[in-house]
């Protein structure tokens, strides 16, 4: 009899309990009437859910996990069921607590957190101690993290603390604040990983958005927007956080005394395939700032139209990127459109007599070049390889698309297809050879990285035909001696995204050399071709007249861009798209350009109406003559293709 017993009592052991469903409503039918009561009964592997409702008071705020591995969600997400915290001064409340080693498996899903307050104490919302939950789905708004007297005051939305390392996904942290650093969340020597969530209009001293101390923070495919710091950081900040990574995050109108989208201090993080916009800095780095010791790598990111206005004038450094005692690395970038009202619109170097800045640059593209860029004595500029200062032709500043225009095909967000432009970015294909394709279009054409933020990514533009050789190591559009010298500087150097490393091994060798040799001379053999282009009209009612061309001297424009020619007619007319047109004539250095007008009624107005691109043409001098289709010269110009950029011609 007591072998039964002990045989049905290791059969009962063996059964595993089966996970409950317990629910959750303050004004209805339930298991529970309140969170806090729903979690003391739950067992790991159980789901609470909470009906629709605001719920508060006691049992529906400072809401512990207990260290149970179970999960927590509102049954129709976060915009239906909400915790009010209702703190006060001195009376300071927030909404969830992890403080006893939950992991992955504790689960927090669908709700909107508001008005918390840790008064004297860290998150607003949400504290996190030496766990690492799941939060995800949730919106975090209205709650601050406030200093009286005695500290905290850190992590208006939420604070990870101590060695957490919570995962927080799809989740959106709007008017948070803090008196110290994290007006949307703090971390302090933790690791949290942050994807897919949205920060904005928070504020605190460093970091409005978030701040990060010591750790491994991981931000990816984040919208940061709006925020603003009292000191540091408007969107991001890092002290002593040596492997954090920004990772696809949109940085966009943050605002600080330094480092509008991100502030960098004694750390190195990586950022990654970001657009860094619109920031605004009143002492320097109206996009990045890097001071006492920060050595950050800046990979593959759009910093464009960010400012920096200091009081008078004085100490505006570095509308793009500002450096203090600092040695970040710059590749496969664009900086455009940056301005300081002091010095170094697109990068400035600040020297310390403790450690001089020194900066590198290579294969991206800087309005200005080198003359857009401060070098206080006793710092270093090393200016590498493949940097060019062209028009990177952004698909439309205006509403925010960074995209690269190509006649191969870019992509467009709003349609979310691929478009065909009438030029192609220089920026495409001209980033650094060393670096793999990541996960650009599989095109045959495409034989380099794209420099800015969708270099590497799925939305990268494509490329024309034999647009880039790659073994182009200077980016002057042929291969010759100065790429040799270029690839050799290499040789032998092991690691990832070695400029000479054309097969992407992490080594230069033979392998390389052997590629490169194939490409000697690139281009062997000129295809040369025409895109041409008729801007929009704008219809005035009447008019309806033959299309008729009107224009001041000069009227034309042609400038050279590597081994392309860009032509321009500046002329205002009466006409209509479909009533003009381009042909082209080529033979040997004589260049002939037909504009052909038709005499049909039209009733619009053009400004600025043909842009033509040609090309590639091989090194020498050309003579560019423009008729009518009735026979007649309106210009001739001589032009010199040489590998380079030139000025604008007006004939």
């Amino acid at each position: 009899m007591k072998k039964l017993i002990f045989a049905f009592t290791c059969f009962f052991l063996a059964i595993p309990c089966r996970a409950r469903i317990i629910t959750v409503d303050d004004n209805g039918p339930a298991d529970f009437n309140n969170i806090q009561a729903a979690i003391n009964d739950a067992n790991d592997g159980d789901t609470i859910i909470v009906a629709d409702g605001i719920y508060t008071g006691n049992g529906n705020r400072d809401i512990d996990f207990i260290g149970k591995a179970i999960t927590l969600r509102s049954k129709k997400g976060p915009d239906n069921c909400v915790i009010d915290c209702q703190g006060g001064y001195i009376d300071g409340h927030r909404g969830f607590n992890f403080l006893n080693g939950e992991d992955s498996n504790s689960v927090l899903d669908g709700f909107t957190i508001k008005n918390g307050l840790a008064w004297n104490e860290n998150g607003g919302a949400i504290l996190i101690e030496n766990s690492g939950p799941t939060i995800r789905n949730c919106i975090a708004k209205y709650n601050s993290a406030e200093i009286h007297m005695i500290g905290g005051g850190n992590g208006g939305g939420i604070s990870c603390e101590n060695n957490s390392n919570p995962i927080i996904v799809n989740c959106s942290f709007y008017y948070n604040s803090s008196d110290s650093r994290g007006g949307g969340i703090f971390s302090w020597e933790s690791s949290p990983i942050i994807s897919c969530c949205a920060f904005v209009a928070n504020e605190g001293d460093h970091g409005g958005a978030m701040a990060c101390r010591g750790g491994n923070a991981l931000i990816k495919d984040c919208n940061i927007i709006g925020n603003q710091a009292e000191i540091t950081g408007g969107g991001l900040y890092f002290y002593q956080s040596e492997v954090a990574s920004v990772i696809r995050c949109n940085i966009e109108s943050n605002q600080a005394d330094g480092g509008g989208g991100i502030g960098c201090v004694e750390c190195s993080p990586l950022i990654q395939n970001c657009t860094i916009c619109k920031g605004l800095a009143r002492f320097g780095g109206g996009g990045i700032s890097c001071a006492d010791g920060s050595n950050p790598v800046i990979m593959n990111c759009t910093i464009v139209q960010n400012e920096v206005h200091s009081l008078n004038g004085i100490y505006g450094r570095g509308g793009g990127v500002r450096c203090y005692w600092s040695n970040p690395i710059l590749y496969n970038c664009i900086l455009w459109d940056n301005y300081a009202n002091w010095t170094g619109p697109q990068i400035s170097l600040r020297y310390s007599s403790s450690w001089p800045s020194v900066v590198t640059v290579l294969y991206s593209n800087i309005q200005g070049g080198q003359s857009d860029v401060h070098v206080d004595n006793g710092s270093t500029l090393i200016w590498g390889e493949g940097n060019i200062d062209t028009d990177p032709l952004f698909a439309n500043v205006n509403n925010g698309d960074y995209h690269l225009k190509s006649q191969a095909g870019r992509w467009d967000p709003a349609s979310e297809s691929w478009v065909i432009d009438d030029v192609t970015s220089p920026c495409i294909d001209a980033g650094n050879p060393g670096c793999t394709l990541g996960d650009e279009p599989n095109e045959p054409n495409n034989v380099l990285r794209n420099m800015g933020a969708y270099g590497g990514t799925a939305e990268a533009s494509k490329s024309p035909a034999n647009w880039r050789s790659i073994a182009d190591m200077t980016n002057d559009w042929v291969v010759d001696s100065n790429d040799l010298k270029a690839f050799v500087d290499y040789w032998m150097q092991t690691g990832d995204c070695i400029p000479s490393d054309l097969n992407r091994s992490q080594s230069v060798d033979f392998n390389d050399f052997a590629i490169f040799g194939l490409q000697w001379s690139y281009p062997t053999a000129f295809e040369t071709g025409m895109t041409f282009h008729v801007d929009d009209c704008n219809m005035e009612a009447g008019l309806n007249q033959p299309a008729v061309v009107e224009s001041s001297e000069p009227r034309f424009k042609v400038w050279i861009e590597g081994r392309y020619i860009h032509f321009e007619d500046q002329m205002y007319a009466n006409c209509c798209p479909d009533e003009l047109g381009l042909d082209k004539e080529i033979n040997g250095n004589q260049i002939t350009l037909y504009e052909i007008g038709y005499g049909g009624m039209c009733d619009c107005m053009c400004y600025f109406p043909i842009t033509a691109t040609l090309g590639p043409f091989e090194d020498g001098v050309y003579t560019v003559e423009v008729y009518d289709n009735y026979g007649k010269s309106l210009g001739v110009v001589e032009v010199t293709i040489g590998g380079s950029t030139g000025p604008d011609i007006t004939f």
